[in-house]
């Protein structure tokens, strides 16, 4: 009798801890910069800028998944889909809302060259931008 009180302890912990590891399907937001391979100086500050605003704001999200940040290189061939996709024509950052293995909506944050030369107004333009999208 012990055994089976034991066995479905056990089996209910398992699941519940298989239930809160799995997170294939759960939503969450992709910050993507997009580049090419020839960079000027301005590209390479955009990429810096997004990277540090996600890393500060958004450290917990990014360490459990609920937020990826991924630099892009769409002149590399496995990439070139993402110009169509997202309808590309500069670098820029673009964000992603993933739910069950699939993108419901996307937004392109093209202000960021217009914000490139202030820290704090990029660093809150894209921090509001991604907590808007993610409601």
């Amino acid at each position: 009798m012990i055994k089976k009180y034991f066995f479905i302890i056990f089996s209910i912990f398992f699941i519940t801890l298989n239930a809160k590891c799995d997170t294939s399907n759960r939503s969450k937001i992709i910050v993507y910069y997009f580049h090419a391979s020839i960079r000027c100086e301005t590209c390479n500050k955009i990429e810096d800028l997004t990277v540090k605003a996600v890393k500060d704001k958004f450290s917990k999200k990014l360490a459990d998944k609920t937020i990826e940040l991924k630099v892009i290189n769409i002149d590399e061939d496995e990439n070139k889909h993402f110009i169509k996709k997202y309808d590309l024509y500069m670098q820029t950052v673009v964000l992603a809302k993933i739910s069950d293995k699939k993108e419901i909506k996307h937004k392109s944050l093209d202000k960021v060259w217009d914000l490139v030369e202030s820290k704090e107004k990029f660093y809150t333009y894209i921090q509001d931008e991604i907590n808007t999208f993610m409601k």
